[in-house]
């Protein structure tokens, strides 16, 4: 720049980048009966049944569509899974469905069910994440509440679910995964078998985590997620210091973050990915509209609200920061099997 007179004025070329507003989420996606079993890559797939409807009548049967309906419009914001139509996954209807016959009809590798029960103007809903492959029950929860505030409950129903799913379908996959020869895994396989080391925070988990992700990345270039992965484990060896040259690991951080969003500017994980890198180039308010942007994508999101509360920390916001945290508390409270996964140093981080 050259000063000139009163202020300064930009004589070389610039480029500026800045979140953009949010447009569009992840669509559904119809299937028809002979898909295959595994998408390409081994994507998990997530088919939200009809739930069963106990204790109503004719004209209160509506509220059993309208919960799986509002979770697959949630789910979908979800970048890194695929969620199967509501034309494609309610022909099961609300009877107890085989998950081996969800599996081979509409390819996935999820099945979301539920109940919902009114009794005494009170409704009970209870819901049950299951793998199709093996048959297992993978997560589940009961909420409560009146009749009369059913559009909260379904509010509450999907906020919690998305929220599990985030992070027990992940614990799920790289727990199946861990036991899988490495040679035989696919870009998927890795990248969720990296997130399980990338959230234990010491220097040779991370080095294992950058391995797998540098592996998905290698099978799948286009893989937005698994950037954004290389992105994570850079900002922690610049960060804590695990690595030996700070500015080239602050620079690949900046780097990868930036192609995860060219990749998938959808994506809430890349958007935060952004802005932690960009926090580290000293842009916090830049980081902080990339952070919030995660969190306009996915409103679920509670890494996001952690990691916005670490940014409005240091901009002095205390009462913004104090807020984020108790919604991430909120969304995801302190779990014994997440402990035994992440570590305690990571719970802070969720």
């Amino acid at each position: 720049y050259k000063r000139q007179g009163m202020g300064f004025r930009l004589v070389a070329p610039v480029q500026e980048r800045a979140p953009a507003n949010v447009a569009a989420t992840s669509p559904t996606v119809a299937v028809p009966d002979n898909a295959p079993v595994h998408a390409a890559n081994n994507q998990p797939v997530v088919a939200v049944l009809p739930f069963r409807l106990i204790g109503a009548d004719a004209q209160q049967t509506a509220i059993a569509e309208a919960i799986p309906s509002e979770l697959i419009a949630t789910l979908s914001r979800l970048r890194w899974i695929k969620v199967i139509a509501r034309g494609s996954s309610f022909r099961f209807g609300d009877a107890n469905a085989d998950l081996d016959e969800v599996r081979r009809r509409v390819g996935a590798t999820y099945a979301l069910t539920g109940v919902v029960e009114l009794l005494d103007q009170r409704v009970t809903v209870i819901v049950e994440l299951s793998d199709t492959r093996s048959g297992n029950v993978v997560w589940s929860d009961s909420f409560q509440g009146g009749l009369d505030d059913v559009h909260g409950m379904r509010a509450r129903v999907a906020r919690d679910v998305v929220t599990a799913l985030e992070l027990r379908l992940q614990l799920n996959e790289a727990d199946r995964l861990a036991l899988a020869p490495t040679e035989n895994l696919d870009a998927w396989g890795h990248y969720h078998l990296g997130v399980r080391h990338m959230y234990r925070y010491n220097r040779t988990d991370n080095l294992v985590a950058e391995a797998h992700f540098k592996r998905a990345v290698a099978l799948d270039p286009n893989f937005a997620r698994a950037n954004a992965g290389l992105s994570y484990t850079e900002f922690q060896n610049f960060f804590q210091q695990f690595g030996h040259d700070p500015e080239q690991h602050k620079s690949l951080a900046l780097n990868f973050a930036e192609k995860s969003v060219d990749l998938d500017p959808l994506d809430p994980f890349c958007n935060l990915i952004l802005g932690r890198a960009k926090w580290l180039f000293g842009e916090v308010d830049n980081g902080l509209g990339w952070i919030t942007r995660s969190i306009d994508l996915n409103p679920n999101y509670s890494f996001g609200y952690y990691n916005r509360s670490t940014l409005n920390t240091v901009l002095c916001e205390a009462d913004r920061a104090d807020g984020d945290v108790e919604t991430a508390l909120t969304l995801s409270p302190i779990d014994p099997h997440l402990q035994s996964m992440y570590g305690t140093r990571a719970l802070a981080a969720f």
